[in-house]
């Protein structure tokens, strides 16, 4: 059977979305919350504490698992499409080096990503028409 692309983005992003999440608790652990919320910068780069990574750890999870149907992962592109867009537009109007809802460091490497999943979420999931198309063994034999 062929995989639909919202297959193939779910597994792939569920999976570096999970990964991040683990690596993250290895750079902040933290659960606090306020307006100075502890945070690290993986690599230099991405601002995370455990609120963050949790996020990745649930969103990651929730992809791997729903790349296994055509739909599941079709609903995960557009749900993720949602959720990052919505993460997005916090973490632009939260300003850059900043705790979005006083929980999760953000900054502007964090929104651009965010942006690049919510367009490749959106671009998958538009790419997957709503029924997969069906297989050859469905065929009446002639």
């Amino acid at each position: 059977m062929n995989k639909a692309p919202a297959q193939t983005f779910a597994r792939l992003i569920g999976w570096i979305l999970t990964i991040a999440g683990i690596v993250g608790f290895f750079y902040c652990a933290s659960f606090e919350a306020g307006r100075h919320v502890p945070s690290e910068d993986v690599f230099g780069l991405l601002s995370v504490n455990g609120w963050h990574n949790v996020v990745h750890l649930v969103t990651g999870l929730i992809g791997i698992r729903a790349a296994r149907t055509w739909g599941g992962a079709r609903a995960y592109s557009f749900a993720l499409f949602v959720l990052y867009t919505a993460i997005f537009v916090l973490g632009l109007a939260y300003g850059t080096d900043r705790a979005v809802l006083s929980l999760i460091p953000i900054n502007a490497a964090d929104d651009a990503l965010h942006g690049i999943i919510a367009a490749a979420a959106l671009a998958s999931g538009l790419a997957t028409p709503a029924v997969p198309p069906p297989t050859l063994a469905a065929e009446p034999a002639r």
